[in-house]
């Protein structure tokens, strides 16, 4: 209804905000909760704004949640991709890198720049954000592939990340 949202918003913040307090308000008084069933890992939010929305009578915003689609896809285009690239740098066979190899190889290959940011990766050039995708995808199997992380000399040193064939993996 807005052509600038962004400009609406900051011109009628306190509005807006008064509104939204009132809302939660109103239905934090109401003798009879909703108590529909909390998003998981959401349980605070379902129960004080979700509810709200929904007794006042706004469409549930968890209906527009697609439950089908989950990343995998994504996450095996990435693993392939990620496999291929450490095949090209890495000798010995092994697609084994660590987190800051992977984020100097997706500064200088597209593709796997790519492929990580669809995958979820926020910033797949900073060491950092890298390592946190990772981690979130630890012994992760995805394009046939499964992601294992090796700790170097007890953790004292820079561990190594480890593609390998899921069934390979199961033979071990």
């Amino acid at each position: 209804d807005h052509p600038s949202l962004a400009t609406y918003i900051r011109e009628n913040r306190t509005r807006l905000v008064v509104a939204g307090l009132t809302v939660l308000k109103a239905y934090a008084i109401h003798p009879e909760p909703l108590m529909l069933a909390p998003l998981e890992s959401f349980e605070d939010w379902s129960w004080r704004v979700r509810d709200a929305l929904v007794w006042l009578g706004e469409e549930d915003p968890v209906a527009a949640v697609d439950y089908g689609n989950d990343g995998s896809d994504e996450i095996s285009v990435a693993f392939t991709v990620i496999a291929t690239v450490a095949a090209a740098k890495v000798h010995g066979g092994k697609l084994e890198f660590r987190t800051s190899d992977l984020a100097i190889w997706a500064s200088s290959n597209f593709a796997l720049r790519e492929a990580l940011e669809l995958a979820g990766c926020t910033d797949p050039v900073s060491s950092s954000k890298v390592s946190y995708w990772l981690r979130a995808l630890k012994n992760r199997i995805a394009g046939g592939y499964k992601l294992i992380f090796n700790k170097v000399h007890g953790g004292r040193e820079a561990g190594k990340w480890l593609l390998v064939l899921a069934e390979m993996d199961a033979q071990t």
